[in-house]
Parts: C-alpha cells; structure tokens; sequence
C-alpha cells in the first residue's frame, strides 16, 4: 500500500531528528534473519540505542538536506542505521559486536556530528572504553596523588606507633 504525503512527511522528520543526534551508525543488513534483527535492536535498546530501517530515498534527501555526502553505491543496499542520542560511542560498540557474531550484518561507516566516517573509524570507535570507564579512569587520576600523600603521611604515624611498642616491649 503506498503512502500518504503524511506518512511520509512524518517519517523525513523522524529521519531528520536522527541525523541531527551525535552517532549515526549505517549498515548493511541482507541476510539477516527477523530474529536476528529483534536481537540488534534489543541490543541497542539495552545500551539507550535505536535501529531503523529507513526508507532510502528519504535517507538521501535528509543526507543531501544537511550537507552530507554518502557515495552512491552505499544508497544501493539495504541499509540500517543505529542510533543514539547520548554517546557517540554506544550504537558503534553495539554494532560491531554484533557484526562479529552475525557476518550477514556488515558495518558500512557512520555520520558522527554532520560528518560521513568509514567502517575502519567506526571499527576504531568502538574499542574505546565506554563514557563510564573513561569518568572512572580520570577520578582514579585525579585520586591517586591524594591517596598517596594520605598512605605517606599515615607511615609517620605507624612508624613511630611501631617504634613505641617494641620499646615498651623492650621494657616489660
């Protein structure tokens, strides 16, 4: 059944809130299965992520709307595209897990803040460690040379407590 003029406007205007969020993650789902695919969006959903099937002359009107320029042969697959709309990094780690256990899912590269990145970025993306080990590795920083002056200043301490006991041994 063909769509409404409506339909279609609200699905351009879908498309256009989702490129303007910070990672947009394209690929190549031939080959996968329905089961599969609920497992990819569960996935993503897990991470605060979404998975589309967009209709693709509406994806290169958005694309070609905001300035970004895809190579035509990507326009020519069955393209799927991961989302999120608060980490660059989540959908891209999502993707390329998955794509290591299902080959028919192939990573075709990523729109990140208005800017088309190929599959190798979105490969080198996905090994950096999450937004939540990155806060815990600066707090660790930052807290390491205060521990360090607390551990110093605490072996004065044990050192005299230490000295006093084995006088007081000496003694008795």
């Amino acid at each position: 059944m063909a769509k409404t003029r409506e339909q279609k406007a609200a699905q351009l205007a879908e498309l256009q809130t989702l490129i303007d969020q910070p990672a947009m993650v394209l690929t190549q789902y031939g080959g996968l299965t329905v089961h599969d695919l609920d497992e990819l969006r569960a996935q993503l959903r897990a991470a605060g992520c979404r998975y589309r099937v967009p209709k693709t002359s509406l994806l290169k009107k958005v694309l070609v709307e905001r300035g970004i320029e895809l190579p035509d042969s990507l326009l020519k697959v069955q393209l799927g595209i991961a989302t999120s709309a608060s980490d660059e990094v989540d959908p891209n780690r999502v993707v390329v897990t998955f794509a290591k256990q299902h080959e028919q899912l192939k990573v075709i590269g990523a729109v990140i803040n208005g800017r088309f990145v190929d599959e190798s970025y979105v490969r080198s993306l996905a090994a950096l460690p999450s937004r939540q080990e990155l806060y815990a590795k600066l707090v660790g920083t930052v807290a390491a040379p205060l521990t360090g002056f607390v551990s110093v200043l605490g072996g004065n301490i044990r050192g005299l407590v230490s000295v006093l006991r084995q006088r007081k041994e000496q003694l008795a």
